[in-house]
This record gives C-alpha cells, structure tokens and sequence, in this order.
C-alpha cells in the first residue's frame, strides 16, 4: 500500500517550530501553561456550542418535515442524467455490482460514464470493460493509465464526456449500489434556486454497527441542519445540476475533499443544496483499521483545508448558512492533540491549574458527544448511540493529528481507500495506541489528588481499546461480494 503523500512547505516548518517553541515554553512557565489551556478551552467550547446549535437544529427540522421549500424548475420533469462512477485500482467484483445496480434505475434517460484511471494491472480494469458491454449502450467504459489530479480530474473527464441532452449530474462511488427508485427520490427536491441534493452515505457492514452509527450521526446532525439550503456534498450519491457545476468550474483538485469545496463555491455562487434524509443506496467500509484511519484522516484535514483556505467565502455566505457550513466542514474534528501533550509535559504543582483546565474541558467535552448521540434524531439507523459514540472517539486522533496539518498547511495528497485490504491493523497502529495509552496511564499514576485529572488521562488511556473494538468488528464485517452476486440493498429505517 503507498504511503501518504505529504508536502511540507516553509510555512508548515515555521508553525511546527513555533507550536514546539511554545509548548516547551508552556512546560517550563507554569503561567504560559495556564492561558494555552485557557485558550484551548474556549476553542472547545466554541466547537461544542456549533454542534450543539446543529443537532438543535436538526431536531426541529425532524419536526416540521424534510422538504426543501423551494419551488420546481418547471423543466423536463424527467431530464437527462449522466452517471458518474469514478474508480482507481478497485476490485473489479465492487464496481460490477454497482453498475448492475445502475442498471435497474428507474428513470428514462440517463448513461452511466465508468472512468477508470491510474490502475496498473489490466487484469483489475479489463473485466470492467467487458462488464459495460454486456449491460448496454447506456454504460460507457473509459481507461486513462496516468490521470493527474486524483477523483477530481477523473470527475471533471466525466463530465467533458457527458452526453450533450445532460442536465444532471449523479456521482457514485465505485462501492455503492443504488435503489433503483433513488433518482425518484432526489429529483423532486432540485428547485429552481437548488444545484444540488446530497443523500446519506450508509453502508453494508452490519458488524461495525458501532461506526455504521458514527456515519450516520453525521447526516442526521449536520445535513439535517442543512434545511436552510446550506448543504455541501459528501462525494457520492451527489445530484448535481449540470449549469451550475460549469458555472463554478466544475471540480477542483487543489483539495482533497474536493466535494466540500464544490459544496461551498456553489453556495458562494447563490445556489442552495439540498438534503434527501433516505437511504438510497450502500457501501462497504473499509475492512481494516488502519484503511479507516487513512480515509477519515483524508475527511478532517480536506475539509479544514477548505474551511482555512475558504474563510472569506464563508463569511460571505448569507448568515443562515454560515454556522451550518462550519459545523459540516468541522464535524470530524476532535481535541485531543493538546491534552494529550499537557498531560505529559505540565507536570509538578505549579502547573495544577492547567492541568485542571484542560481535563474539565475534555470531559464536558465528551459528556456533550454523549448527549448529542443520544438526543440527535435516528431516522436512518437505530444502533445503540454509545456504540456510535465509542466509534467516533476510537478515531479520535486523525481527527486532532490532521487538523494541526492542515493549520500548518501541510499538503496530504489524496490517497484512494481500499476496500479490500486484508486483515491485520499494522505495527505503527499498535505503537501509536500503546504510546496514548502510557501517556494516559502515567498521567492517571502522577495525578494523586486531583480526580478530575486521573479520569481525563483514564479516558485517554481507553481509547487504543476503543480502536481495538472498532477493528474487530470492521473484521467481523460481511466482505465484499463475489462478481455477479446481487445483494439487495433494503432500506432500514
């Protein structure tokens, strides 16, 4: 598997430094110590106030319907959509069952384009092609052997090959089987001030139940909040109106989320995006931990990337988009980075104070996750909300490690998630968990009589058990099908 690829600019060195300046600094100043913590606090509490406004407002628009007020177009009510299905390197099986499930669409008009690029081994693609042929002419097969500018360029071919009659735009990812009545259920909501409509991504993998909630709290919490047409796109099952992407110049590679940042241009352009609450088709998820940590890795640092590179355009927004945006582009952010430093660098009784502050901030912190898990409505999966909440914290760390990345404008270059990786979660993992761990547990040791500090570090110390649970049911997961197998997908509510 390749390794990340990953810039380090100029920028990026002098920010480390003075990050590492100022935490040696705060290590040996008890008083520097107290207002970094201080500071940090605020900015959990500020992050903690945005999800909670959020999950409020997915509450009340549970309450008062799901329709987009937004008045038809009053075009074609069937118009033509061209069908995107990007895919690098993937099993051929996968991509086979997702376009036979495109195949059973019911709509009248529309082509599936299936570019697949950058794959070595014509071995992986040439099944493919041959796949297309048997399903018709509506299915076009194209192979790129070296394509720059990761799915964004493949997505942007795509769309130069469209079919000149296309209005609409549906991504699917190479891994999703679509309802057949999932044009039926997004179309209605594209109105005449609406570019897009974005349903939830679910998945297959029952036995990672845990995670499967963590997914799904995301849309439930944050897309619903987007009822106020400030929805971005989450990169497949993505409907997209066709004038508005080549409006804003259609997909762009400089990020890795390059579906958040299309999400944002075309609300900074006036359109709106919509949110479809209804499962309309599933994945798989990756089937080893570390290709998880990879790919949430890739979630938190595109979409600070976007927020950073983006801050003019989101306070342009109109000022009912502005916290919705914010909320999406920080959901998988988490702050563990500095307690876990703290914890091991403020030590002795002069530094008790911060110590105090950053374990009660990273408490209520949790005891917030806690209630918005459980308070956050569940139309789309009903799973225990501690099992969700156990997942997302077990991916804790990418979402701290990758923000400060991001900060410091380092590059992480895209990097595909394997669905097939095999078992087994990797010698660094196992480091990176045993070194949490110790952190935890010699800070619970050394905090004597300081309660609040001994349960904050105890937390710390669990969340490599957290990750290890999460892994066993990753593996317990149902695998990927054989090439021709046809595995419904069934709409559970």
């Amino acid at each position: 598997m390749p390794r990340a690829v990953i810039a380090i600019s100029p920028r990026a060195l002098a920010i480390g430094a003075g990050a590492i300046g100022a935490l040696a600094l705060a290590a040996w100043s008890a008083s520097v110590a107290t207002v970094l913590v201080i500071v940090w606090a605020l900015l959990v509490v500020a992050l903690s106030a945005l999800r909670v406004r959020a999950a409020w407002s997915a509450r009340a628009a549970a309450r008062r319907g799901d329709a987009l007020h937004d008045p038809p177009r009053g075009r074609d009510p069937e118009p033509f959509v061209s069908i995107h299905v990007p895919c690098c390197d993937e099993p051929p099986e996968i991509v086979a069952a997702t376009l036979d499930a495109l195949a059973r669409l019911d709509w009248p008009a529309f082509e599936v384009i299936v570019l697949d690029n950058n794959t070595p081994d014509p071995a992986t693609w040439r099944p493919l092609e041959r796949h297309c042929e048997r399903l018709g002419s509506r299915f076009r097969f194209h192979h790129v052997a070296a394509l720059p500018g990761a799915k964004a360029a493949a997505l942007n071919l795509c769309l130069a090959m469209s079919d000149p009659r296309t209005e609409l735009v549906l991504t699917v990812d190479a891994d999703y089987r679509v309802r057949p009545d999932a044009l039926r259920r997004m179309h209605p909501l594209l109105g005449h001030r609406t570019s897009h409509v974005q349903a939830p991504q679910a998945y297959e993998d029952d036995g990672a139940v845990g995670l499967a909630r963590a997914y799904a709290s995301y849309f439930e919490r944050y897309a619903s909040a987007a009822g106020s047409g400030g929805m971005l796109l989450t990169g497949t099952l993505s409907l997209i109106r066709v004038e508005a992407l080549r409006g804003v110049g259609g997909w762009c590679s400089a990020t890795i989320t390059e579906d958040a940042d299309l999400g944002l241009r075309l609300l900074a352009a006036g359109w709106r995006g919509a949110y479809l609450p209804r499962v309309v088709g599933r994945g798989f998820m990756p089937d080893r931990l570390t290709e998880l940590r990879k790919q949430r890795r890739r979630w938190v640092h595109g979409n600070a990337q976007v927020l950073f590179g983006s801050l003019r355009r989101v306070a342009r927004l109109p000022r009912r988009l502005r916290a919705t945006v914010a909320a999406q582009l920080t959901a998988w952010f988490q702050p563990w980075a500095l307690p876990v430093l703290g914890f091991a660098l403020f030590l002795g009784d002069a530094h008790r104070g911060a110590r105090l502050v950053l374990a009660v901030s990273l408490l209520l912190y949790v005891a917030h996750e806690l209630v918005l898990f459980i308070a956050t409505p569940r139309r789309l999966l009903t799973a225990r909300p501690l099992e969700g909440l156990g997942a997302h914290l077990a991916l804790g760390w990418e979402g701290a490690v990758a923000w400060l990345e991001a900060l410091a404008g380092v590059r992480l270059g895209f990097q595909r998630t394997s669905k097939r990786a095999g078992r087994g979660r990797g010698s660094s993992l196992a480091r990176a968990g045993a070194a949490l761990a110790a952190v935890g547990l010699a800070g619970f040791h050394g905090a004597g009589g300081e309660p609040l500090v001994a349960a904050a570090c105890l937390f710390l110390a669990g969340l490599p058990l957290a990750s290890h649970h999460l892994a066993l049911a990753l593996e317990r997961g149902p695998g990927v099908p054989a090439l021709g197998t046809d595995r419904p997908v069934v709409e559970r509510t």
